[in-house]
């Protein structure tokens, strides 16, 4: 635990990575939207990553489920990714002002997202990927496309 505590010190998205019980208790004391999914449980950034499919194309996903449980609100992940998403602008470089417009723009591309796949069916879901490429020019910042 320790250690734990200790790199959470370093700067504010190490302490937002090693602290999902702090948010959640936080979370948990907020209005819910009262629509239960199996969450991620642990949605920041650095637990979404790139993959190779065995066509060869490169997708983008989680790649982290060890906090994963059902019936959790779906705004819970939502917001834990887009804190995330601010942290690490303001990281970047950016000021609070551009960091929230980020955060902003990734809980849109969420909605964008899934109203789209409300449009199809439950197989066409399935089928369903995120290409990476596309995923990294609709980044405008060239920092945080780092």
């Amino acid at each position: 635990v320790p250690e734990r505590y200790a790199r959470m010190t370093v700067n504010p998205f190490a302490f937002l990575r090693g602290a999902a019980a702090v948010m959640a208790t936080d979370l948990a004391a907020q209005p819910m939207a009262g629509i239960p999914v199996q969450a991620g449980g642990d949605s920041h950034l650095m637990n979404f990553g790139a993959f190779v499919t065995p066509e060869d194309n490169i997708l983008f996903d989680v790649n982290d489920f060890d906090e994963t449980l059902p019936g959790v609100d779906f705004t819970v992940d939502l917001k834990r990714l887009a804190a995330s998403v601010a942290v690490a602008a303001s990281a970047a470089g950016t000021n609070k002002k551009q960091a929230r417009a980020i955060a902003a723009a990734t809980v849109k591309a969420y909605r964008t997202h899934i109203s789209a796949l409300a449009k199809l069916s439950p197989l066409q879901i399935w089928h369903s990927r995120i290409d990476l490429e596309q995923a990294i020019k609709q980044i405008g910042n060239s920092d945080l496309r780092r």
